[in-house]
């Protein structure tokens, strides 16, 4: 009965056997009975609409995919993307790149994103781009405000002449170090 619903949650779906048991059962009080199954029928509106919101807005949406995708055809394979921890795995699975940091990182690669995100020093911003190969940087709304806190790559990006914005949507930007 209830399975044919596609996105049934967890909560959903052991809800739904006690609910039918509650309503079939004998209330002495019937005032009770009303109020216990008023409980539960507004507990299954508010976990719905939590999770139909939290699933919305989780990683990568549209926005995220076909800036990926773009990334994917207009970059070079070998190219490898700096953006932050929690983009990694989106971008090496939708862009088929390399990305400096993901859920699994050693110090270096860890140095290697501190020292990019909070670097006013051109000379040695472009040494470690070039040394490792870094291409493109690929900011969403997250990463934007850690970059605009640490006041660095931002800083570099706007005022060297080095970068340049080569997409933008609502949710992200991507920017391409010109060596």
């Amino acid at each position: 009965r209830h399975t044919r619903f596609r996105n049934v949650t967890g909560v959903q779906t052991c809800a739904l056997p006690i609910f039918t048991y509650l309503t079939r059962r004998k209330w002495s009080i019937p005032i009770i009975k009303k109020i216990t199954l008023l409980l539960i029928i507004c507990s299954l509106i508010f976990t719905t609409l939590v999770f139909i919101t939290k699933n919305t807005s989780v990683k990568p949406n549209s926005n995220y995919v076909e800036a990926l995708i773009y990334l994917n055809n207009h970059s070079l394979p070998n190219d490898k993307i700096l953006s932050s921890i929690d983009n990694g795995y989106i971008i090496e699975y939708y862009s088929n790149r390399v990305a400096v940091v993901s859920g699994e990182n050693d110090i270096n690669e860890l140095n290697i994103f501190m020292n990019l995100s909070t670097s006013r020093n051109i000379d040695r911003t472009e040494k470690i781009l070039q040394e490792n190969n870094i291409k493109e940087i690929f900011i969403d709304q997250d990463f934007k405000q850690f970059l605009d806190e640490k006041q660095g790559l931002t800083f570099l990006m706007d005022t060297s002449g080095k970068f340049e914005k080569i997409y933008q949507n609502k949710d992200i930007e991507i920017w391409k170090f010109i060596d």
